[in-house]
């Protein structure tokens, strides 16, 4: 629990709910997720940080850009669609009420972006770190190294 807690905007009680909802089995996607969670609780940005945080959904979709496009959509199919109709609902959850995971396409976020991104809402990189592509780049034109003698001084 600690860790869905550590996102900005998502505090104890919508853990809770998210725990509650996925105690019978994981989140298939975002529209699943919508369907099971509660979202007059859980609100539409809480479900934006657990999508730029470090991909919450990146196991059933890894295009950050088009889950956050198809979140109003989700949400209106699942949370919108059966709300006021509790009681029917847990009637379905055994898996038999399934949504159609229609997705907005978009382009996805730069690498850059979507690291930004999750250090905004978590506060620190979480998929990786922004110098990892051109370590081997910078790697090539540093010249002094901690970890081996300079051999020029050595020469003097």
């Amino acid at each position: 629990m600690g860790g869905l807690s550590a996102i900005k905007g998502i505090g104890f009680q919508i853990v809770q709910e998210i725990l509650q909802a996925r105690k019978e089995k994981p989140f298939k996607n975002i529209f699943d997720f919508c369907l099971r969670v509660p979202t007059n609780r859980v609100k539409r940005s809480a479900i934006e940080s657990l999508i730029l945080a470090g991909g919450a959904f990146d196991e059933t979709y890894s295009n950050r850009a088009t889950l956050l496009a198809s979140l109003d959509d989700a949400i209106e199919q699942g949370g919108e669609l059966f709300r006021g109709f509790d009681d029917q609902l847990a009637l379905f959850q055994g898996g038999d009420l399934a949504l159609d995971a229609v997705y907005v396409d978009k382009e996805p976020f730069p690498p850059i972006k979507q690291l930004m991104m999750e250090k905004e809402v978590v506060g620190f990189f979480v998929s990786t770190h922004p110098l990892t592509n051109i370590r081997t780049r910078i790697a090539k034109l540093v010249t002094l190294r901690f970890n081996r003698p300079n051999i020029k001084n050595q020469e003097s």
